[in-house]
């Protein structure tokens, strides 16, 4: 079971001491901060066109979706969407994105913040 400890006074992030033991249920508490910063970190490196540390971000059992119209819940098996990887395409489709065959804007698109 994950336990949180005391947060100092002048800071407010938790930190979380994992018990092995635990079930898998069991998660560690994410900041909103961290996610934020994670975010914009994404949005920095496909703006600057660093495809392979993008991709780097992503764990070996990801599954990236992009969907190809505003379903809240789109199911790539059954709904129609525009990408739809694992890991071992996502790395595929960033070699092919910069090779200079594969179609490309100039300047590059810039990520939606």
């Amino acid at each position: 079971m994950a336990r949180a400890a005391q947060p100092a006074a002048e800071s407010s992030r938790v930190t979380i001491e994992q018990d092995t033991s635990a079930s898998i249920a069991d998660t560690a508490v994410v900041q909103r901060w961290e996610v934020e910063d994670f975010l914009y970190r994404e949005a920095l490196l496909l703006d600057e066109w660093r495809l392979d540390e993008w991709a780097q971000l992503f764990t070996e059992d990801a599954h990236y979706v992009v969907p190809a119209n505003d379903l809240p819940d789109p199911a790539p098996d059954g709904d129609l969407v525009l990408v739809n990887d694992d890991k071992f395409m996502l790395l595929a489709r960033v070699e092919r994105l910069k090779s200079r065959k594969a179609h490309r804007e100039y300047p590059h698109a810039t990520t939606r913040h």
